[in-house]
């Protein structure tokens, strides 16, 4: 390698030279003037040369003077400014977060529904010693009952068991803040409140009147049909008309309330349901045939002010030995009221019962009274034919009086005939009712 001598003043030409391995870089600038500048002494505007890591932790760093960015052009939106305190490019710090205690802040069921029922027990606890303190001994130990069946309920919490939260009693600290309050009602602002139109209130009246009638019709039938079809054994039939009720009586809270409010009629229509009924008499046997004499009705007599009448009752069933009945005497009146019933008993199982309801009727003696030394006699017959009771359960009717030669002699008798079910088969009807639907409020 050959060596060239170089000036001092043209110290930039090192730069082109690479340091030895293991050795330090070249100083340049001279060992007796100390350290170097950037530039040359004699010329304060030649380009600046790079220097090496010793120069430069020993000489003083110049800040950068900072100069105003210019104005966006116009249109563009510009950058949000980082605030000083973060680095760029780095995500400000998120603020420490509260750690949260599970224990008291519990969020799944079973924990909140451990915290009412512990909540309850301390309650039941302190009722309990204020009682006692009170003199109120028995009204202690009903809240000692309580808040023990309550431990057993905790117990039950905590091993996993499921626990019906509407049979835990309510402690008297809960009842206090509600004892004047209807359960239907709740309190709120004025402003929250929106009115009807003032010129529709007694048409809307009118029809909440309406709404309620029809809803409490269809409730009460639906309560009769159900337990109709419970005395029959009918389960099914008596949970769906149980369903009916619930649903018919959420409609009747919802139409009251809307009327306490002041809102406007909800909207509705109705729509015909058929509904397919067992009749039955369910509050007689199987064994059993009830006859009932209910009244006269103008029997044709020449004092019909004076005149006192009873009826004489012959049930066909069975034939070898027909049962007999009378009514009471009723006094002075040819539209007596007798109001007799009268129980007598068949047996389904015989075949004979079957012809005797089909062939033979119920045959009725209407009798006058006689006086001292006057006999009784016969004012007419009316004969009840059983056949109809095959199909039907219940015959209700009113029959003429007839002589000995089937001739009508006037009056009429009014009887009705129940057998629990039909002789020979079940009697179903369809029933066909009105029924309402609320479309919303």
């Amino acid at each position: 390698m050959q060596l060239e001598p170089i000036k001092w003043d043209d110290m930039s030409i090192l730069a082109n030279y690479q340091t030895p391995p293991g050795y330090p870089p070249i100083p340049i600038g001279g060992s007796s003037q100390g350290p170097a500048s950037t530039t040359s002494p004699t010329s304060s505007n030649s380009t600046p040369l790079p220097q090496n890591s010793k120069t430069n932790s020993e000489e003083p760093q110049v800040k950068p003077v900072s100069r105003p960015a210019p104005d966006p052009p116009a249109g563009t939106v510009p950058p949000k400014s980082v605030p000083p305190s973060v680095p760029k490019g780095q995500a400000p710090a998120a603020p420490p977060r509260a750690k949260i205690n599970v224990r008291k802040n519990p969020q799944s069921m079973v924990e909140r529904q451990l915290s009412v029922l512990k909540r309850r027990h301390d309650q039941f606890k302190v009722a309990a010693l204020e009682a006692k303190k009170k003199g109120e001994i028995e009204q202690a130990k009903e809240y000692v009952r309580n808040f023990k069946g309550i431990e057993q309920l905790i117990g039950a919490t905590e091993g996993g068991l499921p626990v019906d939260m509407n049979t835990v009693p309510i402690p008297p600290q809960e009842k206090l803040g509600c004892e004047n309050v209807n359960i239907d009602f709740e309190v709120i602002d004025k402003e929250d409140c929106v009115f009807g139109p003032p010129t529709s209130d007694a048409d809307a009246a009118l029809t909440y009147s309406k709404l309620e009638e029809d809803l409490i019709a269809q409730i009460k039938m639906c309560a009769h049909t159900r337990e109709h079809f419970k005395a029959l054994g009918d389960v099914a039939s008596a949970n769906r008309f149980e369903q009916l009720i619930l649903h018919t009586k959420k409609d009747l809270d919802a139409v009251r309330a809307a009327f306490r409010r002041g809102d406007t009629p909800p909207r509705f229509h109705y729509e015909n349901r058929t509904f397919t009924l067992i009749q039955c008499n369910t509050d007689i046997n199987d064994s059993d045939c009830e006859v009932s004499i209910i009244r006269g009705i103008n029997f044709n007599v020449s004092n019909p002010t004076d005149v006192d009448t009873y009826v004489k009752i012959e049930f066909p069933y069975p034939s070898d030995a027909p049962p007999q009945e009378r009514t009471n005497v009723v006094k002075d009146t040819n539209n007596p009221e007798f109001n007799h019933k009268v129980v007598f008993s068949i047996d389904r199982k015989a075949r004979a019962l079957s012809r005797v309801f089909k062939r033979h009727s119920i045959k009725c003696q209407i009798i006058t009274k006689g006086g001292w030394f006057h006999r009784d006699n016969v004012l007419g017959n009316v004969k009840i034919p059983l056949v109809s009771l095959e199909t039907k359960c219940t015959l209700h009717d009113s029959f003429d009086l007839i002589d000995d030669k089937k001739k009508m002699i006037g009056g009429k008798l009014e009887v009705k005939v129940r057998v629990r079910n039909p002789i020979l088969s079940k009697q179903l009807e369809k029933v066909t009712e009105k029924w309402i639907i609320i479309d919303g409020f």
